[in-house]
């Protein structure tokens, strides 16, 4: 199985398999402007965290959700900021069946 990435004009989303890395360099070389992101859990105590550039970068988000409709957002970028982004996913760091959603600035 592989993740699930559907690609839209102001952003994006990712449906985990619970074990493939994500690289947002891969389709991001430049990095993103990133205006939220947004967990949407399937179950209690479903994990997702997303660092900086490598399985070992600083967190940008970590999260463990409480119930299966749990969903945490949290917002970049607020007024005129324009700071890129290079977010990655290790596959064993998120929940399968759990989704990101990426809204850009």
């Amino acid at each position: 199985m592989a993740n699930t990435i559907v690609y839209g004009a102001q952003g994006f989303s990712i449906t985990f398999d619970g074990a493939t890395a994500w690289d947002g360099i891969d389709k991001f070389p430049a990095g993103i402007i990133v205006e939220s992101f947004e967990f949407k859990p399937t179950a209690t105590d479903d994990l997702i965290a997303i660092r900086e550039l490598d399985a070992s970068g600083r967190l940008y988000l970590s999260e463990k959700s409480a119930t299966g409709y749990d969903n945490k957002i949290k917002y970049f970028n607020t007024e005129k900021s324009r700071k890129r982004f290079f977010p990655y996913v290790v596959g064993n760091q998120v929940s399968a069946g759990a989704i990101l959603i990426v809204e850009l600035k």
